[in-house]
């Protein structure tokens, strides 16, 4: 009977181990330092470090360099212009990772969404005027352009090409309110109501020129609202330290919420989150959020709305995979590298264009499932080469290289157009207005047709497209 029993014992140990194994290892691939640390019960309220390191070699999270602290590093020296970086490496690790340890939510953290969404809403949740549209069509905006830092450096692809191609407005100054002026008009043409502008910490350069956006003459007769874009490879480490996060959300609420032409979707200010995957992939992404809502509360503002730039790549295929994690603590879910998840193509084609489409498609569904919103992007094409060496391919502006010049950015609007969510106020991306280094830019430019030199252009030909961009989100998304 003993022996019996001892027999029993090892058999039952063995099958819980078995159904343990199986229950946290479905799915293969690498769960290698993939579990996310308990969150502590407190949102940290650690005071500024120093500016912290960001990477400096594109796709590399390990090689540091140091951020200056009145200004965005120099393009030529960082991948400060989202050089569609660290990519493959967290698509790999992070969304095909395995949930290997359960975690402890704050309690703050837990209730965010106390209103939750439902089907019945209505179609507008936002503070943006939809007098001409019935989208929140958003843009990603640079405000780093000054006559002390040249143009933000120069190093743009543009400039480099034979002849060169210039911005309609020269390489202007955004310190200018006639600048700011004339890109206002050009988005109210375009239907523009959303710019997203990149955020670096508290009166750096883009801080103070998008605080000058905020108190422009134009802007409330534009109906354009402002949102902030936090650079989180600017403000944590590359080790995750994330003692900026707390006091940098305190500066924005203090500074920014409240301001009638700040977004707010569903009551709640707005802010969007750079590589909110790359946090995840550290185990920071929880905490960090729980210190960006503990400051706004601390300054009046109960919740908030936190978009994450998440739905890069291969969407989540399970349950167990650790990105549902992510949807319980964002808002939405968005896609800023569109020219990685679509593989780096010379040409998207209109099968690379489809495989996005259903890509994000499901991205919207698995955030869906945890009642986080979903907003989809687009993209013109994409060519850094003015300011990188690398050898990384650039994306044409054609769908095909027999199509037409906007061929891409027509079709990835109409599908975008098909995939935005009620809930944000219809709301979807455009990467970008005026990101020159990376020639996402769809503000007008001027010059000649041309394909030269060749390290620049891999022989694709470049169109000096005039408002052609402006033009087609006119007529894509006018009432």
């Amino acid at each position: 009977i003993i022996i019996c029993s001892i027999i029993v014992s090892i058999l039952l140990g063995c099958m819980g181990g078995y159904i343990a194994y199986t229950f946290f290892h479905v799915g293969g691939g690498d769960n290698s330092d993939m579990g996310v640390d308990n969150v502590p019960e407190t949102a940290t309220t650690t005071t500024p470090s120093t500016t912290p390191d960001i990477s400096q070699q594109e796709g590399d999270i390990n090689t540091p360099m140091t951020v200056p602290t009145t200004s965005p590093p120099n393009p030529k020296d960082s991948d400060l212009d989202h050089s569609e970086d660290v990519t493959s490496d967290i698509n790999n690790n992070l969304y095909n990772a395995e949930q290997d340890q359960s975690t402890n939510h704050d309690e703050e953290e837990d209730n965010h969404k106390e209103n939750e969404k439902n089907d019945d809403t209505d179609t507008h949740m936002s503070n943006v005027d939809f007098s001409n549209t019935d989208y929140t069509v958003g843009v990603y905006y640079y405000p780093w352009y000054t006559q002390e830092n040249d143009f933000h450096g120069q190093n743009y692809l543009r400039g480099e090409l034979d002849p060169p191609q210039y911005p309609t407005l020269g390489e202007y100054n955004q310190d200018d309110p006639n600048t700011i002026a004339q890109h206002l008009k050009w988005s109210q043409q375009a239907n523009i109501n959303l710019w997203v502008t990149s955020w670096w910490g508290p009166d750096e350069i883009t801080d103070q020129t998008t605080q000058k956006i905020l108190n422009h003459k134009d802007l409330p007769k534009s109906n354009i609202k402002i949102a902030l874009f936090y650079e989180t490879r600017g403000r944590v480490s590359s080790d995750g330290d994330i003692s900026n996060i707390y006091p940098d959300m305190d500066y924005i609420a203090q500074t920014y919420f409240g301001n009638p032409n700040y977004l707010e979707i569903q009551g709640r200010p707005v802010i969007y989150v750079y590589l909110a995957r790359w946090l995840h992939l550290l185990d920071k992404l929880e905490v960090a959020l729980v210190d960006m809502r503990s400051a706004a509360k601390a300054n009046g503002y109960d919740d908030i709305y936190i978009v994450g730039d998440l739905a890069h790549g291969a969407p989540p295929d399970s349950h167990f995979d650790r990105t549902y994690e992510a949807f319980q603590w964002l808002d939405a879910i968005t896609e800023f590298d569109i020219f990685g998840s679509m593989g780096r193509a010379e040409y998207a084609g209109n099968e690379g264009v489809e495989l996005y489409r259903t890509s994000q498609e499901k991205w919207s569904d698995a955030a869906h499932h945890e009642s986080c919103d979903f907003i989809p992007s687009i993209t013109p094409g994409f060519n850094d080469k003015g300011v990188r060496t690398s050898d990384v391919s650039s994306m044409s502006r054609k769908i095909r290289s027999d199509a037409e010049f906007g061929s891409l950015f027509e079709t990835m609007l109409t599908n975008a157009l098909g995939q935005v969510d009620t809930n944000t106020g219809n709301l979807f991306m455009v990467n970008s207005f005026n990101q020159w280094h990376e020639d996402t830019q769809i503000e007008p430019v001027t010059g000649s047709l041309t394909s030269a030199p060749q390290n620049h252009t891999n022989g694709k030909a470049y169109e000096a497209y005039g408002t052609r961009y402006l033009d087609i989100l006119h007529d894509g998304t006018q009432r």
